[in-house]
C-alpha cells in the first residue's frame, strides 16, 4: 500500500511538472510575461497564478487554470 501511494504521488508530480511546462511554453510563445498573464485572465496576485501553474488542486486554482488554458489556446 505504501509504495502504491509513492507511485500515485510521483505521477501526480509527473503530471504537475508536464502542466507546467506546457504553459510555460505556450505564454513564452505568446510572448507574455507571467505577469501579464496574470493581467489577461484577469487576477491580481501573480501568486495565485504560480499555484495553478504548478498544479494546486484547489477549486481556485483550477478556474485559474481554465482562464489560462483559454487565454493561451489550449
Amino acid at each position: 500500500k505504501e509504495v502504491e501511494t509513492l507511485t500515485e504521488e510521483a505521477t501526480l508530480e509527473n503530471q504537475a511538472l508536464e502542466l507546467q511546462l506546457k504553459i510555460e511554453i505556450a505564454r513564452k510563445r505568446k510572448g507574455m510575461t507571467q505577469e501579464q498573464l496574470t493581467a489577461a485572465i484577469g487576477e491580481k496576485w501573480p501568486s495565485v497564478v504560480s499555484r495553478a501553474i504548478r498544479g494546486d488542486q484547489s477549486p481556485k486554482s483550477k478556474r485559474v487554470r481554465e482562464k489560462i488554458y483559454r487565454v493561451l489556446d489550449l
